[in-house]
Order: C-alpha cells, then structure tokens, then sequence
C-alpha cells in the first residue's frame, strides 16, 4: 500500500483522471481517496515513482505522505 499526498485534486472528475492514470500501470491497482487529508491510498504492484510520475502526468502533484502527525 502506497500513500501520497496529493495537490490539485478538487472533485470527482480529479480522481477519476488518477485512477484512469494508475490503473494504465496496473489494471488491479485500487485507491481510496481521503479528501479531507488530501491523500490517496493506493494498492498496486506498481512502485511509488511510477505512481507519482503518472499522477503528474495528469497535472496534479502528488508526493509520498508523511504519516508521521497520525
């Protein structure tokens, strides 16, 4: 499981463009996304760089959460 923070993302239409985005690497990938945290959680066989790489690809930026305050 892979948690990034993610900027940009303001609705519905956002997290539909990452998860296309993703499940292009992985078509078994599933995520959650966390709103409120700006996060996404993401299982997939696919590495941290790949995923982040993609999500940038769509315009958005995203980078590895740091969980540390929870």
């Amino acid at each position: 499981m892979t948690t990034l923070t993610l900027s940009g993302v303001s609705c519905g239409s956002c997290e539909a463009r990452i998860t296309r985005a993703v499940q292009a690497l992985d078509a078994a990938a599933s995520l959650r996304f966390s709103t409120d945290r700006r996060q996404v959680e993401i299982a997939s066989r696919a590495g941290e760089a790949e995923l982040i790489a993609a999500i940038r690809a769509q315009g958005y930026e995203a980078a590895t959460a740091d969980n540390s305050h929870v």
